[in-house]
């Protein structure tokens, strides 16, 4: 008998292997199992390149927000209207 991982394989006369449909049972599973994690490893990173355009535009608001409120504070601070 030889053994494997979470199988076994034994030949008998007439030339059978009774294990081998539990491997190729299994490795279709992996198989399976394969696709459907690289199908949602596509989903993910398109979600995160979608995600990431849209933080980069909400920072872009946020920066020039910013800016505003440093100019219209100096601009209306008392020491702007100050003549020197």
């Amino acid at each position: 008998m030889l053994t494997g991982v979470g199988c076994s394989i034994v030949v008998v006369s007439g030339g059978r292997i009774p294990g081998v449909a539990a491997m190729v049972s299994w490795l279709e599973e992996l198989e399976r199992r394969e696709a459907a994690a690289r199908e949602k490893v596509d989903e993910l990173r398109a979600r995160i390149e979608e995600l990431t355009g849209h933080l980069a535009e909400q920072e872009s608001v946020l920066s020039r927000l910013e800016i505003t409120r440093e100019t219209m504070t100096e601009i209306l601070s008392p020491s702007a209207h100050e003549v020197t």
